[in-house]
């Protein structure tokens, strides 16, 4: 079955009022802080009983229901340099991954995963690409003002407690169509946006009449904000509707305590990175990439 895509999200093309370069932020750019992010990015998507664990030198996602390897991954990586040492460790989590009954999938993030030479090893060892992204920050103490188009409307969701099932069907509807899920998914989505247990989480839907056109999530905890899934149907991309999704969420983060703001975007989502730069967002390194073993 053909899922809906997980690499990053899908807005489009939509513009912004003003633009917006940003501020430098070298915190961004320190070691510590990226591990963080990942480690905060792994914790987001550990609902249910799906779970995130902190190895030391990596960080575990694994959903023990689910064997889509977007849920069951190593990230964070910083392996030993030494051969010896690294063919020891690199064993052991080839085991870990057979333990749990999934093949080994592994990201990479260039400039901060240990050893540098950390693909070119997985690549002569049977890994293939299976898909990248670009990881973005944003770490002003403002976030950009982006008006409703015209006619639009805005409706928060909190999972931690409201079950507005009106919402929570258009953030399914909207998040089924902008990432090209496969028809009949939109249920099971649904059931992920409302899954109890997930306090940290949030959710925006913006409407125009009855239509639901843009939809996103944030994570806050721990002074960070994780924005997922931020799409627009394909039908209303370009108006500005995953801008003013974004910001809202990005302003909602920074009131409920999240001093950083981050994401993850497609490689090739030229037109949405744009948007994310507009905002104040900025790249961190280059492309992160997403091995898996054959």
């Amino acid at each position: 079955m053909r899922r809906m895509r997980r690499y990053g999200n899908a807005m489009g093309a939509d513009q912004v009022s003003q633009d917006r370069t940003g501020r430098a932020a070298p915190r961004l750019f320190e070691s510590t802080t990226i591990r963080a992010l990942e480690l905060h990015e792994a914790r987001a998507h550990a609902r249910g009983t799906r779970y995130a664990e902190d190895l030391g030198d990596a960080i575990m996602l694994h959903d023990p229901g689910d064997p889509d390897p977007f849920l069951n991954r190593l990230s964070g990586v910083r392996l030993p340099s030494d051969p010896a040492a690294y063919d020891r460790r690199f064993t052991e989590l080839l085991a870990l991954f057979a333990s749990l009954e999934r093949r080994p999938h592994i990201w990479l993030s260039p400039g901060f995963h240990e050893p540098a030479d950390l693909r070119d090893r997985l690549l002569a060892d049977g890994f293939f690409e299976l898909g990248g992204t670009y990881a973005m920050a944003h770490e002003a103490d403002d976030t950009a003002s982006v008006p409703l188009p015209p006619g639009a409307r805005l409706e928060r969701l909190s999972t931690a407690g409201d079950r507005r099932t009106d919402v929570v069907a258009g953030a399914a509807r909207v998040m089924m169509q902008a990432f090209d899920a496969e028809p009949g998914t939109e249920g099971p989505i649904a059931e992920d946006i409302a899954r109890t247990g997930t306090a940290a989480w949030d959710a925006c839907v913006i409407w125009r009449g009855d239509e639901p056109i843009a939809a996103g999530r944030r994570y806050t905890t721990g002074g960070m904000t994780y924005l997922s899934s931020i799409g627009t149907r394909p039908s209303w991309r370009g108006q500005g509707f995953g801008a003013a999704v974004t910001a809202t969420l990005m302003q909602d983060g920074r009131r409920a305590g999240g001093d950083i703001v981050h994401l993850a975007v497609e490689w090739q989502n030229a037109r949405a990175q744009r948007v994310y730069r507009r905002l104040g967002f900025e790249i961190l390194g280059d492309r992160v990439s997403a091995l898996i073993l054959r």
